[in-house]
């Protein structure tokens, strides 16, 4: 029972090796210097479609008022204010 132990422990560590090994026996018989290669029309269509965004989606400067960011980050840095109301956060278990 221990030899068989050792068979099915070391198959299973020579495994990956041997699967390794089948993968740079494939990388070595391509000829080609890039992976992509003889994907030419692909990639062509690829450069050619039509961008779904439009063009205002790439505006990066949004013009707006530092005062309603300035209150909006010190209402998230100051503790809530307790107003006397009832929660309504509901916990349940």
């Amino acid at each position: 029972m221990g030899d068989l132990k050792t068979i099915v422990r070391l198959s299973i560590a020579l495994s990956p090796i041997f699967a390794v090994t089948a993968c740079a026996q494939y990388l070595d018989r391509k000829e080609t210097i890039y992976f992509g290669a003889g994907e030419a029309v692909a990639t062509d269509a690829l450069a050619h479609t039509y961008d779904p965004w439009p063009v205002h989606a790439r505006n990066t400067r949004i013009v707006t008022s530092g005062e309603r960011y300035g209150a909006a980050v010190r209402r998230y840095q100051s503790p809530p204010q307790d107003s006397g109301n009832p929660s309504t956060v509901i916990n349940v278990r």
